[in-house]
């Protein structure tokens, strides 16, 4: 078999309107890059110049450090958020639509917008008092100490993310009898994973593709499919998808990823030691790096 011969005998398949789509909404994506970018930094800029974070410092001069460290990172992240909620709105659920990738209600977004960003914001705040109070106590190497705290974080994250956080979302359960429950069992067999640990969720809720994700470590790791794998997805292409998240789980991407991520914070943090002085000059920022009102800052 030619791969590249087949792949190319695929794609033409599609017809010259399906891929003019595809390109646009990927070509568009990588633009959505910048433009986060740009809009992270005018609402830094916003919070930086409008003192905001200064005068609750004030009113709050009275409680112990940790309570203001708590309030300071909370107000800004929940007041970031409510400020790109328009982009949000633009990025995560009308161009969604309008590429018929999503038939989500506005309401019912707006409703898991909210909850998400309520629980990502009381994470992240208590993180941050956990990074400001290792920024005050360990001197020079407070950057490697915080990556091992991200490194805690993530494994609690992922580790309960299954049990606690995605029910909120999402319905999951067992996936039923039928061929595609016979077909990815002997699948999950094949690859030394427990047919306990693959589950059917209400993905149509949120996104009309058909898609499967792997999630968990130790005894909460899961592979979950889309219910629209027994909508509209044929068995191959549930078999495909399924998987592709099947071999994830079984080459241990899932510990990779957290090995990377963990890398790639303790990097920022150390970039964030270097460059933060002037970062914060050039923004009009006068709070010390130990400062929780530098927080739009060291983000």
């Amino acid at each position: 078999m030619d791969a590249a011969a087949a792949t190319r005998d695929l794609i033409d398949s599609l017809g010259t309107e399906a891929l003019a789509k595809a390109e646009a909404y990927t070509t568009g994506g990588h633009w959505l890059l910048l433009w986060d970018l740009l809009i992270t930094l005018l609402v830094t800029i916003a919070f930086v110049r409008a003192g905001w974070l200064e005068a609750l410092e004030t009113k709050l001069a009275r409680r112990g450090l940790a309570t203001r460290t708590f309030l300071l990172s909370l107000v800004f992240l929940v007041g970031s958020t409510v400020m790109t909620l328009p982009w949000t709105l633009y990025a995560g659920w009308w161009r969604e639509r309008a590429y018929g990738r999503s038939s989500q209600p506005l309401g019912d977004f707006l409703l898991q917008w909210s909850l998400s960003s309520a629980i990502s914001s009381l994470l992240m705040a208590t993180f941050f008092v956990g990074v400001y109070a290792l920024l005050r106590r360990t001197g020079r190497s407070w950057w490697a100490w915080c990556g091992g705290l991200a490194a805690a974080g993530l494994c609690m994250v992922m580790l309960l993310g299954p049990l606690l956080i995605e029910p909120l979302f999402n319905k999951f359960e067992p996936l039923q009898a039928g061929p595609v429950r016979t077909a990815l069992d002997s699948m999950a067999r094949d690859a030394g994973i427990p047919s306990d640990r693959i589950f059917v969720y209400d993905g149509s809720r949120q996104s009309n593709n058909f898609t499967a994700n792997v999630s968990g470590i130790g005894s909460s790791a899961r592979v979950a499919i889309s219910d629209i794998a027994l909508k509209s997805a044929s068995l191959d292409e549930v078999k495909a998808v399924t998987g592709h998240e099947i071999g994830h789980y079984v080459l241990g991407h899932v510990w990779q990823a957290l090995g990377l991520s963990v890398l790639l914070i303790s990097l920022g943090f150390l970039l964030v030691d270097r460059l933060y002085s002037r970062v914060a000059l050039a923004l009009g920022s006068n709070a010390a790096l130990s400062d929780a009102r530098g927080l739009p800052v060291l983000l």
